[in-house]
């Protein structure tokens, strides 16, 4: 008990702001002891509370380029989700839903264990074991700041130089570094000789305290305030007097941290802070730390840090965003002097920073025994192999004996120099039933993590052991191009064995293996005992943030009664599918989170995992899926998804049932901060297809839907106020009060189990059959609807209609749509529908089944949509005989037949009903349902960036993503037709989409795919400014610029090109593809000289493509180039477009499609398969 009073008594203590960190934590006496003797979940609960006050308090103070305030909350212990400062994704207190769910069978030992090391991780970095290997990273850092960013992805110094410029500037500064170095080796002695980090302070302060200072325990740790005068200094708004400081911070090994206070520091320097007495946020934001690495040898570093890195002028190194060992770098330095610049936020920074070794893999890597999604992992490799295993492992569950699928995917970083592949795969420990293949021919680049494909296969059934667990090893088997030979990597592997319902592995739109939750439906609720014959609905249910897939989240929906399963199974008539969003952060179930749903679903309703019968035929005829009947839920950032899938999925909803949901980030967190310098117009520019998920915008959608809101009244997390406004918003656009019920849980916090009563009624409800074979039947058409389509890639259908091709690109499109009724549907006519069903004399008793004699339907920004009367989408849902469009009306319509309809000066049905192209943006279009492949040129900087793209993809969504060096592929010859191109790719991105990192003359796949990008025209080698390129009639010639582009492939893939002249500005290019939620993106951006400092305001050129992949002029903007330090000749752009590609068939075929012709090409839409 007294252990359990203490470590609650220390969080108490670590968690508060002001709290000093010593490194040397001492017991405190009995009163204080008594004053923090709670619990250590009471401990965790006031350490939630301290940290949301903070971020709610420090919300618009700083943040790191490339590191934003995120919204996105996670599941506290005490069951509060929390926001604040993150990386790319969130990253906030730590604590999934497996330490609350009842249902959960861990020990309350291992839940306070998880709870303790979460916290260590939250607020001191990992905490120290006694096997950690010696660290190698600097003991003493030369701090310059504050600064506080405003905007993802800039710094305020980069006006004045790159950080490694500033430092080695500042070397000439004698007084600076003499006085850092001195204090250095002090430091670096006494930590040598034994002392601990306090006591290491104190002899740094008793030996360097400046002549006439009172000695003290601190008065000598900084540079002193009268020799900052001369040095080096910038502007800061969040600094003293306005400008930067030097500061010298100190490596506390023993708590894994390197904490920075500005405040502290310079008091401690001779400015009297307390006199000063700031009373807003100076001194608070962040810095850069430069530290020296001394190697006796050439040696291979393991790095895993807080926060983003360089190594001497390296290209930028993307940390450990989620303090969940995965964002690790290999990084390979020769003997000598390097330098470390660390950009951190206040307080402080860590970095492990080891020689390689299996020691130094299994600290960084957590595989000493780590765990994900409940499956153990283990390295039980001898250190020798260059692949090193990662902890996120995807592999099924055993039910029943059996693998629930046989998808295995296993991401391994490459430690070695060499570009490696997988040879070959064995298991070397487990039952004998069980074999592996690999299947994977991708390779993987030195310092890349790629998740390894390969498939499990089973002769027989195979055992568990006592603890209900399926135990085995694999053998991962390194080969290069030459005939080296390599050490295999070795994992062990504890699976969980179930008897019902569980994890599949399944292969997701970008062919990694992603996992998903599937029970089975509950067939005894049928007479027959077997699903209807469309097959049974399905039960969508998404997680929220840092939430795991297993059974407390999988079993949350399970409750005793009359109705439920009598054999243990899931008690509802429909398939449980919970998909992870790609990982338990995810990408708030926006984006490739979005992406991943349809998958999952797609992939449950072609295979039915886990549903009784040898075949899949035995399985469908038991036990079919009918996803076009959907009942949506979630929690949180799961409620998010809720929302969000049913706005833009409403044809196929049965009802939606959200809980402590949050409708947009606008709504939830505010707006945030956006660039000062970039005006409101353009701003507008930017922002346009962020609507795409605010599921607020586009809650009329929901109109005629069963909804029911829940949430607790005790939430600190979720504002109840979110829940509110979702019902009142979706009750006001269906002029309803009552159109959606709430049901507020009172006294109840964030977190709550998904089988209260009032949930499972509303379940029950819309899962009730309506028909004789015990279907579903989903809810009628209201008399006037309306549904708001921001993107024709990512939405479905309401009452049929089905967007194909949007007028403006940025400018969401609208159906507005009237239903006319005769005869006893209706008792007043609408003016609107009387005098056309006059002109129709419509009779209607000859009115066919479930057919309408009329809808109008008025229109905003519709170029194309389709009208889908197939009698699956039907589905005994009225539909109409005639449709007047914009005034325009077609009758005689069929609800056999599908309806292709244009607007090209006026509404016609068009010559075709294939599906039409589709615009190549915005951007993050080219990350999304497909495969990707990135191919590089062999510029400054190229593979370096595609590798930091790569794994940052890998990172934040668990992608794995090939890198192709074009350099190394058989130069193709001048092709007389862009399809020829595709057969110089490898096989793996023959179907993908392809990221271009370099021009032209750098990246001979860029020159062969040039006409994908007709809008970008790269300048002739022979004009005064080679490898620079121009667009919109502006020509871009600065070594500091750079282009991202979105364009559209020969085979209907989408493409991205990449390009800065040099590394710098190649970086700014990388950073801007929407790996994660929340960025700001359109079809192609120009990022000028000055980006850097300037943000979003340092845009030259930035909008939106129209069909014919032309630069739509009226939502977009280009400007000419300059900067401060114009150090760039002027170049006239020229003319036109490339005249390579005025022939181009593909690029002829887009635009007679584009134009009305007969062109019909393979669609890659993304949503789902019922679409037309």
């Amino acid at each position: 008990m007294l252990r359990c009073v203490l470590l609650a008594c220390f969080i108490c203590q670590v968690s508060s702001p002001q709290a000093p960190d010593t490194g040397d934590f001492q017991v405190a006496d009995e009163d204080e002891v008594a004053d923090c003797s709670v619990s250590l979940m009471q401990a965790w609960s006031v350490v939630q509370s301290r940290r949301e006050r903070h971020r709610i308090a420090t919300r618009n103070a700083s943040h790191v380029p490339g590191v934003f305030v995120h919204h996105e909350i996670e599941m506290s212990t005490s069951g509060r989700e929390q926001p604040q400062l993150a990386g790319d994704q969130v990253a906030s207190e730590r604590k999934s839903a497996r330490t609350l769910a009842p249902k959960d069978q861990r020990s309350s030992a291992k839940s306070n264990a998880t709870a303790s090391e979460s916290i260590s991780i939250a607020l001191k970095g990992p905490a120290p074991k006694k096997s950690d290997p010696p660290s190698l990273l600097p003991a003493s850092w030369l701090c310059l700041g504050p600064f506080r960013y405003r905007e993802y992805g800039t710094d305020p110094l980069r006006a004045f130089g790159s950080i490694q410029d500033i430092e080695r500037a500042s070397r000439v500064h004698g007084n600076l570094w003499d006085g850092f170095r001195n204090r250095s080796n002090t430091f670096a002695d006494a930590l040598q000789a034994g002392l601990g980090y306090s006591e290491s302070l104190r002899r740094v302060s008793m030996m360097h305290s400046p002549t006439g200072r009172r000695i003290t325990d601190t008065s000598g740790l900084q540079l002193d305030l009268s020799s900052q005068g001369s040095f080096p200094n910038y502007p800061s708004e969040s600094g003293p007097q306005g400008r930067t400081w030097w500061v010298i911070a100190y490596t506390n090994f023993s708590g894994k941290t390197v904490p920075v206070d500005f405040k502290e520091a310079l008091n401690n320097s001779g400015m009297n802070m307390t006199e000063l007495n700031y009373r807003d946020s100076t001194t608070t934001g962040a810095g850069w730390a430069i530290g020296v690495l001394n190697l006796t040898s050439d040696t291979t570093l393991l790095i895993r840090c807080t926060d983003y890195f360089h190594i001497d002028d390296s290209s930028v190194y993307t940390p450990d965003l989620y303090g969940e060992h995965r964002g690790i770098q290999v990084v390979h330095l020769k003997k000598g002097t390097h330098r470390m610049y660390v950009q951190f936020s206040v307080p402080g920074f860590f970095c492990d920073v080891y020689e390689d070794t299996q020691s130094a893999r299994e600290n960084v890597t957590g595989l000493s025994g780590g765990e994900s999604n409940t499956i153990k992992v283990s390295d039980i490799s001898d250190g020798t192999s260059p692949f090193i295993p990662m902890v996120d492992v995807a592999v099924s569950y055993v039910v029943k004996g059996m693998l629930a699928s046989p998808h295995f995917g296993v991401p391994v970083l490459n430690a070695a120099t060499d570009v490696l592949f997988l040879g070959d795969a064995k298991i070397i420990d487990g039952p004998a039933a069980l074999e592996v293949k690999a299947v994977d021919t991708a390779p993987v680049l030195s310092g890349q993590i790629l998740i390894f494909k390969l498939q499990l296969h089973h002769t027989g059934k195979l055992d568990c052991d006592t603890k209900s667990l399926m135990n085995f090893s694999v053998a991962l088997y390194p080969k290069g191009d030459g005939n080296t030979s390599y050490s295999p990597a070795k994992i062990s592997l504890s699976v969980p064995c179930r008897e019902h319902g569980g994890i599949v592995a399944y292969p997701d739109f970008d062919g990694s293996v992603q996992l998903l939750w599937v029970e089975p439906p509950n067939i005894t609720r049928f007479s027959n005992q077997r699903c209807p014959t469309l097959g049974c609905p399905l039960m969508l249910s998404l997680h929220g943030s840092d939430v795991d897939l297993h059974a407390g989240w999988g079993d949350t929906y399970d409750y005793t009664g009359a109705q439920a399963n009598k054999t243990g199974g899931f008690p509802y008539p429909a398939w449980l599918v919970q998909p992870t969003n790609r990982w338990k952060w995810g990408t708030d179930w926006e984006q490739q989170g979005f992406d991943n749903i349809l998958t999952a679903v797609r992939y449950v309703e072609k295979f039915l995992p886990l549903a009784p019968g040898e075949t899949v035929l035995d399985k469908r005829e038991c036990c079919g899926l009918d996803s076009r009947k959907t009942l949506v839920t979630g929690h949180s950032m799961g409620g998010h998804g809720c929302e969000v899938y049913s706005t833009h999925f409403p044809d196929q909803l049965l009802g939606v049932g959200c809980a402590a949901a949050w409708g947009s980030i606008q709504s939830y967190r505010g707006k945030g901060e956006s660039s000062l310098l970039l005006d409101d117009a353009r701003r507008g520019i930017m922002q346009a297809v962020g609507s795409e998920h605010n599921a607020d915008f586009l809650s009329a959608n929901l109109r005629g839907i069963p909804m029911h809101a829940f949430y607790g009244s005790a939430d600190d997390n979720v504002p109840t106020t979110e829940n509110k406004l979702m019902a009142q918003l979706v009750s006001s656009a269906s002029g309803n009060p009552r159109a959606v019920p709430q049901t507020e849980f009172a006294g109840v916090e964030h977190w709550f189990e998904q089988n209260k009563p009032e949930m499972t009624q509303f379940f029950e409800t819309v899962l009730r059959p309506g028909r004789k074979d015990g279907g579903v039947v989903l809810p009628q058409f209201p008399e006037t609807f309306q549904f708001t389509v921001t993107s024709p890639l990512t939405y479905g259908s309401r009452g049929n209609l089905w967007l194909v091709e949007k007028v403006l690109a940025s400018r969401p499109s609208e159906f507005f749509v009237d239903r006319c009724l005769t005869g006893l549907q209706v008792t007043v006519q609408k003016p609107m529908c009387e005098g056309t069903l006059k002109s129709l004399k419509t009779d209607p008793s000859g009115l066919k089944q479930g057919g309408d004699p009329l809808w109008v339907l008025r229109t905003s920004n519709v170029r194309r949509f389709v009208l889908d009367l197939a009698e699956g989408s039907v589905q005994g849902r009225a539909w109409p005989e005639a449709l007047k469009v914009d005034g325009k009306l077609f009758k005689g319509l069929s609800s056999n037949k599908t309806y292709h309809l244009c607007n090209r000066g006026g509404w016609h049905m068009c010559p075709t009903d294939k599906a039409p192209l589709f615009p190549a943006g915005p951007v993050d279009a080219g990350i999304r349902r497909a495969p990707i492949c990135i191919i590089h040129g062999f510029g400054v900087g190229h593979q370096a960036e595609a590798l930091r793209l790569a794994n940052k993809m890998y990172l934040v969504s668990r992608y794995a993503v090939p890198i192709v060096d074009a350099a190394a592929r058989s130069r193709p010859r001048v092709a007389d037709n862009e399809r020829d191109c595709l057969s110089f790719l490898p096989h793996y991105c023959a179907f993908a989409n392809l990221i271009f990192i370099g021009s032209p003359a750098e990246n001979t796949l860029t020159e062969c795919f040039k006409c994908a990008f007709p809008y970008v025209r790269f300048l002739d080698q022979s004009t005064a400014a080679p490898s620079s390129f121009a667009l919109g009639g502006m020509a871009y010639v600065s070594n500091n610029s750079a282009l991202l582009a979105a364009g559209m492939l020969p085979n209907s893939y989408r493409a991205l090109l990449l390009y800065g002249k040099n590394a710098q500005g190649l970086a700014r290019a990388i950073d801007a593809v929407p790996v994660a939620s929340k960025h700001e993106f359109t079809d192609f951006m120009v990022f000028g000289p000055d980006y850097g400092w300037q943000g979003e305001g340092g845009l030259l050129a930035s909008g939106y493509l129209d069909a014919q992949l032309r630069i739509s002029k009226a939502e977009s903007w280009v400007i000419p180039e300059h900067a401060v330090k114009a150090e760039f000749p002027s170049v006239e752009a020229p003319d036109g477009e490339d005249p390579a590609c005025a022939n181009s068939d593909f690029l002829l075929e887009i635009r007679s499609d584009a134009k009305g012709g007969q062109a019909e090409r393979k669609s890659t839409r993304l949503n789902s398969s019922h679409r037309p």
